[in-house]
């Protein structure tokens, strides 16, 4: 999951855009009150290397033409620095967030329970200086 908040969010599609061409991805792409973001970017603003598109926005900002699909989510708030730590939109980012990790493949990396032998322990200690008598 990407966020970008404010001109984040244009740092963010721009960053998009350069990744597409090594075949990166990213499952969610939130936009996070961007304002005038069609004049930073123009009207074609979906990043085309994004699968999820969310877009959290306050009463004040309008929603940017050029998005294909998105989730949309528009806070009670008028205040736009006060939209990242907004309830709303904490509650949505962490819902997003979960639901990423239980769609997400996992695995458990093996965990050895033994204690490790004093060479292992010490392997990466610099060597000891003799004390002086």
């Amino acid at each position: 999951m990407l966020v970008g908040w404010s001109y984040g969010t244009v740092v963010g599609l721009k960053a998009l855009q350069i990744v597409a061409n090594e075949g990166v991805r990213v499952e969610t792409f939130v936009d996070l009150d961007c304002f005038n973001l069609n004049w930073h970017m123009g009207r074609c603003i979906h990043p085309s290397n994004a699968n999820r598109l969310v877009v959290i926005h306050s009463r004040m900002n309008r929603m940017p033409k050029g998005y294909r699909c998105p989730v949309v989510h528009q806070l009670d708030s008028c205040w736009h620095l006060g939209s990242p730590t907004d309830p709303k939109t904490t509650r949505l980012l962490q819902a997003e967030a979960r639901w990423l990790y239980a769609s997400a493949p996992h695995e458990i990396p093996a965990i050895s329970m033994s204690a490790p032998s004093e060479s292992e322990q010490f392997a990466d200690s610099p060597p000891a200086l003799p004390i002086p008598h």
